[in-house]
C-alpha cells in the first residue's frame, strides 16, 4: 500500500489489510484455528484499520494488503469499482476495495444491506459514492419476490400491443453536433486512465516514490499561542538528539518571503498553528524528537481576534475592501411592497483532502539545480514560492527548479500553500501528519452576512443591499479574490434591477483561510430568498408535502428548487500575481513509431484531467512537470481541463494557449471577469426528524448544462461528489472558533458511507465546482421543514438556523423540545 497509511489517522479510512484486516489502508486478515477465547473459529476474515490493529493480535493470522488479491491479475472488486468510475483521486479506493473484498470471502452473494454494512466507515471526498456503490452492487445476485414485477402480471391476450409502439415522426431524426464522429473518443465514458492501478493499490503518489540516498526528513515546530511575541527560540537540546542535522529558523531563509509566507519572519506569532521553526534529520522519528524539545519563549499579546464579530468591533480589516452596484438601490426600497432585514452566517469547512501536504527536494545536476516532488494543483508558484528559501541567483531561479507532479490524492484548492523547506545539499523530505495539516493549513472563509431586501408581493426581488464579511485568518492569501467573487456571484441566476454589495476580509488570529472548492460563490448566497417565496405563494405548490406535514407531528417533509450560475475561470492574480493567470502549455513528442506523448500543466487530482488529454490528443499522457509546461496557470476554478484541452489542440501548431483576455477594474466596476457561466438546476426533496434534527434526501434530481463533455462518466462523477461535499459544508461540517479541535477523520466529520444518491442528469464547461452550491438546496429544505414545525408548534414569525444545519441546530429550531 506503499506509504498512504502514514496519512490517515484513526478513526474512518480502511486502510484495509484483510485480516484478514483494514484502512485507505484496510487490510485483510485470515485467522486459522484460533484458540484464544477473543478469537474467532475455526477461520474468519475480517478486515481492519491497519493503522489502529495491535501487531499482537495478529499472531496466527495472514494479513493481505490490497496489493496481495489483485496486483499481477486484477481482482473482480478492482475491476469492477474501476470500470464503474468508482476511481478518481485514487487514494481512498483501496480501503474500498478491502471491505468489499472481505465481504465476498465471506459471503460470496452479498445482499445490498450487507454490501452497506461493508462500505460503512470508508469515506470518500471525490465521487459522491455512487459509482462506487454501482461497482459493488453488481455482485448482488440476490433479488427478493418483491422486486420480481411479472409474479402476477396477467398474460397478455396478443404478443404485443400496437399502442406501445413508437409512431413514426420526422422531428424525431437524429441530430449530430458539429464534427462530431463515430470514432472520436472525445464525449466517451472512458474509464479513468488511472483507475486500475489505484484499485490495485499500485498508484504512486508523492511519498510512494523511493527515498534518495541520504535524504533527509523536515518536521515543523508550530506556534501554540494564537498572539503572542516570541522572545527566544532555544534549539540546543533539539541540536543534542541522535540524527538531528540542524533546525531552521526564517534567519535562514535568505530574500523576502513569497507573498502569504506563513514561517515567522517577525518576532511574532499570529494564529496557532504558526510555523516557528523546523528541524531536519536523517529520519523522521529523530526529527519529531528534535521538535518535541524546542523551547519557545512566547509572551502573550491582549486582545486575540477569532471571530467575524470580534473584527468588526476592532475594525480589524485587510485592505483593499470591495463594492459593486447597479441600479438606484435607495430609491427602489422606497418603492417595494415588503422589507426584510437579517443576518445569515455560513460556517468554515475543512478541505480534508485524503493526501496530505508533502514536498520532496532532490539537489539534481550541479550547481544550484533542484527538483521538487509535489503534491499540489499548482506547479509554477511552487517554484517561485520555494526560491526564497534557495540562496541562488535571482535571475537563475526558477530555470534551475523543476517541479514534478505525477498526481494528487485530492485537493480542492487546500494544497496550494507553501512548504517550508531548505537545501543543505542533501535532498530534504517533508510530509505532515494529519493533525498538524489541519491545524496549520487554512480552511474555507466563514462567513456572516448582513441583508436587506425589498421585494413585491408577487415575490420579484427589486432591492437589494447585502454586506458580507469573511473571516480570512492571519494573511491575505486569496482572501481578496474570495471577497470578489462573493460580489460577482450576489444575484445568482435572479435579475435584480437594484443591487448594492460590499464585501471584507477580516484580519484574525486563526490560521490563514484560502481557497476551496467553489470559494466565494457558496458564501455569497443568502435567506431572504425563504421569505421571499413563502410570501409569494409558494405552498401552493406544494400540496402533497403539506398534506404529509399534517400528517405527521414529528417528521416533517419540505421541498426547495433552485438555480445555479458560476462564472468559469480567474483574471490575473489568483494564486500567482503574474500575467499567465489563464495560460496553459504542453509539450508533444511524436516518434517514429507513430506514438504520441505529451506533457501539460495541468494536475491529475481526481478530476481526470489527464484521461480528458488523451481523448482530446489521442495520445499518451505524462507527468505533469514544469520543465515541459512552464508558466502555466493552476488547476482550480474548474478552468483546469478548458485551458489545457486547448494547449493540447494548440501544440501542433503553435505551442501554447493563452487563454481568454479576462480583467475587471473595480474602480469603475466594469469588465470581463469570467470566460463564461456554467448553468444548472436541482429539486431536493428532504424529510427531518424534529425530535433529533437528523435529515434523510428522499431524492435529488440534478441537471447541468456543461456543453459537449469530453467524458461524461467522470463528470457525473464530479458533479455528485460536489454534491456530497456541499451537503457536508451546509449541513454537517462544523468548528469552533480558534484552533480546530477536531482534527482527524475520527472526529471531523465529512458525508460518510451509502447514502440517497441523486438522480442526476448531464448533457464541455467547468462543472468541479458548479455544482457544489447545490449542497446548499438541502439546507433550504431543511429550513422549509423546520418552518413548517414552528407553525404546528405555534411559533409564527422569523426563526434563525444558521448553516451548517446540523442535528443540533435543527432541533432546537424546530421548537420540538
Amino acid at each position: 500500500m506503499h506509504g498512504q497509511i502514514q496519512h490517515l489517522s484513526s478513526g474512518v479510512f480502511k486502510g484495509l489489510v484483510l485480516y484478514y484486516t483494514w484502512m485507505i489502508y484496510h487490510v485483510h486478515i485470515e485467522k486459522v484455528n484460533a484458540t484464544y477465547a477473543n478469537l474467532p473459529s475455526p477461520t474468519s476474515h475480517d478486515s481492519a484499520n491497519a493503522c489502529l490493529l495491535p501487531v499482537c493480535q495478529l499472531q496466527g493470522a495472514a494479513v493481505t494488503t490490497v496489493e496481495g488479491i489483485g496486483k499481477t491479475r486484477v481482482h473482480p472488486v478492482q475491476e469492477r469499482i474501476a470500470k464503474a468510475h468508482g476511481s478518481l483521486c485514487g487514494f481512498y479506493t483501496p480501503g474500498m476495495v478491502m471491505s468489499m473484498y472481505t465481504l465476498l470471502r465471506n459471503k460470496p452473494h452479498p445482499t445490498m444491506e450487507d454490501i452497506t454494512e461493508a462500505l460503512g466507515g470508508n469515506l470518500c471526498r471525490c465521487t459522491g459514492y455512487r459509482p462506487i456503490i454501482d461497482g459493488c452492487k453488481t455482485f448482488n445476485v440476490f433479488v427478493g419476490i418483491h422486486d420480481i414485477d411479472c409474479v402476477f402480471q396477467e398474460i397478455p391476450p396478443q404478443l404485443f400491443d400496437q399502442e406501445d409502439l413508437l409512431p413514426l415522426d420526422p422531428t424525431q431524426d437524429l441530430i449530430f453536433p458539429q464534427n462530431s464522429y463515430g470514432n472520436d473518443p472525445v464525449g466517451r465514458p472512458i474509464m479513468h486512465r488511472s483507475a486500475i492501478s489505484q484499485a490495485t493499490g499500485e498508484a504512486v503518489y508523492c511519498d510512494d516514490i523511493p527515498k534518495t540516498d541520504g535524504e533527509l526528513h523536515l518536521v515543523l515546530v508550530t506556534s501554540t499561542r494564537p498572539h503572542a511575541k516570541i522572545l527566544d527560540i532555544d534549539i540546543s537540546e533539539a541540536l543534542q538528539v541522535p540524527g538531528v542535522v540542524d533546525v531552521i529558523t526564517s534567519k535562514d531563509i535568505p530574500g523576502k518571503k513569497f507573498r502569504t509566507f506563513m514561517y515567522v519572519s517577525v518576532p511574532q506569532v499570529s494564529c496557532m498553528g504558526h510555523m516557528v521553526c523546523a528541524v531536519v534529520a536523517d529520519t523522521r522519528k529523530q526529527a519529531k524528537r528534535g521538535a518535541a524539545v524546542v523551547k519557545i519563549g512566547n509572551e502573550d499579546l491582549p486582545g486575540p481576534v477569532f471571530t467575524v464579530e470580534k473584527a468588526i468591533e476592532k475594525q480589524s480589516f485587510f485592505l483593499p475592501q470591495r463594492m459593486i452596484e447597479r441600479g438606484n438601490v435607495d430609491e427602489a426600497f422606497d418603492k417595494v411592497d415588503h422589507i426584510y432585514e437579517g443576518e445569515i452566517r455560513l460556517g468554515g469547512q475543512e478541505h480534508f483532502y485524503m493526501e496530505t501536504q508533502i514536498m520532496v527536494v532532490v539537489p539534481s545536476g550541479e550547481g544550484a539545480q533542484s527538483l521538487f516532488l509535489l503534491s499540489t494543483p499548482n506547479l509554477c508558484p511552487g517554484t517561485v514560492n520555494s526560491t526564497p528559501s534557495i540562496s541562488i541567483p535571482e535571475d537563475k531561479k526558477i530555470s534551475n527548479m523543476s517541479c514534478h507532479v505525477k498526481r494528487v490524492g485530492g485537493a480542492f484548492g487546500g494544497k496550494v500553500t507553501n512548504v517550508c523547506h531548505r537545501l543543505t545539499g542533501r535532498p530534504v523530505c517533508c510530509v505532515w501528519e494529519r493533525g498538524e495539516d489541519i491545524l496549520i493549513t487554512g480552511a474555507r472563509h466563514p462567513v456572516l452576512g448582513k441583508h436587506k431586501v425589498g421585494f413585491m408581493n408577487d415575490g420579484r426581488i427589486m432591492a437589494a443591499d447585502l454586506h458580507y464579511y469573511a473571516n480570512s485568518g492571519n494573511t491575505t492569501d486569496e482572501s481578496l479574490l474570495v471577497i470578489e467573487k462573493i460580489l460577482l456571484h450576489l444575484d445568482n441566476a435572479y435579475n435584480m434591477p437594484n443591487l448594492r454589495g460590499r464585501s471584507v476580509a477580516c484580519k484574525t488570529n486563526l490560521p490563514s483561510n484560502t481557497a476551496f472548492r467553489g470559494f466565494g460563490v457558496l458564501q455569497s448566497i443568502w435567506s431572504p430568498w425563504d421569505e421571499c417565496k413563502e410570501k409569494s405563494d409558494y405552498g401552493s405548490r406544494r400540496k402533497s408535502i403539506a398534506q404529509f406535514n399534517q400528517q405527521n407531528r414529528w417528521k416533517k417533509r419540505g421541498m426547495a428548487t433552485i438555480p445555479i450560475k458560476y462564472g468559469i475561470a480567474f483574471s490575473g492574480g489568483f494564486l500567482i500575481q503574474v500575467s499567465f493567470a489563464l495560460q496553459a502549455a504542453s509539450l508533444v513528442h511524436i516518434h517514429k513509431d507513430g506514438s504520441v506523448l505529451v506533457s501539460h500543466g495541468g494536475t491529475e487530482m481526481g478530476q481526470g484531467i489527464h484521461t480528458k488529454m488523451q481523448q482530446v490528443g489521442t495520445i499518451l499522457s505524462h507527468l505533469t512537470n514544469t520543465s515541459a509546461g512552464p508558466n502555466t496557470c493552476p488547476s482550480a476554478a474548474s478552468f483546469g481541463t478548458d485551458a489545457n484541452d486547448m494547449a493540447v489542440k494548440v501544440q501542433y501548431c503553435l505551442g501554447s494557449s493563452q487563454g481568454h483576455d479576462l480583467h475587471m477594474d473595480w474602480e469603475k466596476q466594469e469588465g470581463q471577469p469570467y470566460a463564461y457561466y456554467t448553468y444548472g438546476a436541482r429539486c431536493s426533496k428532504v424529510e427531518v426528524d424534529c425530535l433529533t434534527g437528523d435529515y434523510r434526501t428522499v431524492r435529488t434530481d440534478i441537471v447541468m448544462d456543461i456543453g459537449r463533455s469530453i467524458n461524461p462518466s467522470v463528470d457525473i462523477s464530479q458533479i455528485e461528489g460536489a454534491f456530497i461535499q456541499g451537503l457536508g459544508l451546509y449541513n454537517m461540517e462544523f468548528s469552533p472558533s480558534g484552533v480546530l479541535y477536531t482534527r482527524g477523520p475520527s472526529q471531523y466529520k465529512i458525508p460518510a458511507g451509502v447514502c440517497d444518491q441523486p438522480l442526476t442528469k448531464s448533457s464541455l464547461q467547468g462543472i468541479g465546482e458548479p455544482v457544489l452550491f447545490m449542497g446548499s438546496f438541502v439546507f433550504f429544505v431543511i429550513k422549509d421543514v423546520v418552518a413548517a414545525a414552528c407553525v404546528e408548534a405555534g411559533m409564527v414569525g422569523p426563526f434563525t438556523l444558521d448553516s451548517p444545519a446540523t442535528p443540533e441546530r435543527t432541533c432546537l429550531a424546530s421548537n420540538t423540545f
